[in-house]
């Protein structure tokens, strides 16, 4: 997992323990940091469990999800409309992931949607075809970062 995480996460290394990581609030033992509620949007219970126990590293990831794939919905969809598909479909991917690591299904759901579509070919079929899968995918992704901002204030 650390491994993993060290891709988009710097201050995460590979030869890291979950002891060894910086906390993002240094004046808060991580066992106290408050944790999100479990929406429908954010499974929080499950994203806990998956990262040991971690409140720090969740509260480290979910900051990091809102830094630099905050606006993934509209990055994905200007490189639809500029038929960027390869970069696309890597976009899609990433998002993926990240939402299954955060246990955002909706957004892991959507995504894996728009890649499987990119996969089938170079181009997708008609752009109508992608169209109700970007909507979806930007419906997830606006739902997810306003969870995560509500609960940030």
């Amino acid at each position: 997992l650390l491994k993993g995480l060290g891709q988009w996460l710097p201050c995460v290394q590979a030869t890291a323990t979950p002891d060894t990581l910086p906390d993002s609030h240094p004046d808060v033992h991580p066992d106290t940091l408050p944790v999100l509620p479990s929406t429908d949007v954010l499974d929080t219970a499950r994203a806990l469990d998956m990262m040991g126990g971690k409140t720090a590293l969740l509260d480290k990831m979910l900051d990091m999800f809102l830094t630099r794939y905050g606006s993934a919905d509209k990055d994905l969809r200007k490189l639809c409309q500029q038929q960027a598909w390869v970069e696309a479909l890597r976009l899609a991917h990433t998002q993926k992931g990240i939402a299954a690591n955060i246990a955002a299904e909706e957004l892991r759901l959507a995504a894996q949607a728009i890649e499987t579509l990119l996969q089938r070919k170079t181009a997708p079929e008609p752009p109508a075809a992608l169209e109700p899968l970007l909507q979806d995918y930007e419906r997830a992704q606006r739902r997810l970062v306003s969870t995560i901002r509500q609960f940030r204030t």
